[in-house]
């Protein structure tokens, strides 16, 4: 009984048909075609996901680098008529031939001489023929020696030392200034683009420092009919090589000083 069970199931698998080499070369090629589209498809959507970061990216520096630039824009001003600026020399461009304007631009520099932090106050009256400013508690902490200063908006002086909230200034001021005046701190920056780096140098011996990446041109547009008016174009370029994606960002500002 058990030979003869055997031998029929013998039969029956002979009977089985299996796969030929075309059905089986058929099926790896569709699983190859499928496999392939599978991975095309993934390969796309990184390459997308990571043009995304890379834009975004871009945009945020255009903000940060737009936000540095039309800030400082909009302090120039208050500067001496004297070309030396924080002990630097700035007589190439800040000078009596070009009417003591706090701005210069090229193609891809800005310079600005201006106020680029909150002023101080006076706590006491600073009176005309005295060397001395008195501010109010923790006001001496944005001033350094041989800062220029400007003193109301309508003086203008040169730090020689700082001892507390007391300025002692190179010479005696020639008006008297009421307490609460304003004390305002000037500053000479210059930004630059170079290399895809939007630089800001302080010219206070650090050397140019990088604000922002991923920026590849800049243009400051002085306004003909306003002279306080200017416009500020960035433009980013993301990192990628294949398919790069270029932004631009605009805004016009105003100077608040003369």
């Amino acid at each position: 009984m058990e030979r003869t069970d055997t031998h029929i199931q013998h039969r029956r698998l002979r009977g089985v048909a299996g796969f030929s080499l075309i059905e089986l070369l058929i099926v790896l090629a569709v699983s190859s075609i499928l496999a392939l589209s599978l991975w095309s498809l993934a390969s796309t959507q990184e390459r997308t996901y990571g043009s995304q970061d890379s834009a975004s990216e871009t945009q945020q520096n255009l903000r940060v680098a737009l936000q540095n630039l039309t800030r400082d824009i909009m302090s120039a001003g208050l500067g001496p008529k004297s070309s030396t600026i924080s002990g630097q020399d700035a007589s190439a461009w800040y000078n009596a031939a070009n009417a003591w304007n706090p701005f210069s631009i090229t193609a891809t520099s800005v310079d600005i001489i201006g106020c680029g932090q909150a002023p101080a106050n006076l706590s006491v009256q600073a009176v005309g023929g005295t060397n001395t400013l008195t501010l109010t508690a923790g006001g001496g902490a944005g001033f350094a020696a041989s800062q220029n200063i400007s003193i109301a908006g309508v003086e203008n002086a040169v730090v020689q030392s700082v001892a507390g909230d007391v300025l002692t200034l190179s010479a005696n001021i020639s008006l008297t200034h009421p307490a609460q005046a304003n004390v305002y701190p000037l500053r000479w920056v210059t930004y630059t683009v170079a290399g895809g780096i939007l630089t800001m140098n302080q010219h206070d011996g650090k050397g140019a420092q990088a604000i922002a990446s991923t920026i590849t041109a800049m243009a400051v547009t002085a306004s003909a009919a306003d002279p306080k008016a200017l416009t500020v174009s960035l433009t980013g370029t993301t990192s990628s090589v294949s398919a790069p994606v270029v932004s631009t960002v605009t805004d016009t500002c105003y100077r608040r000083n003369s």
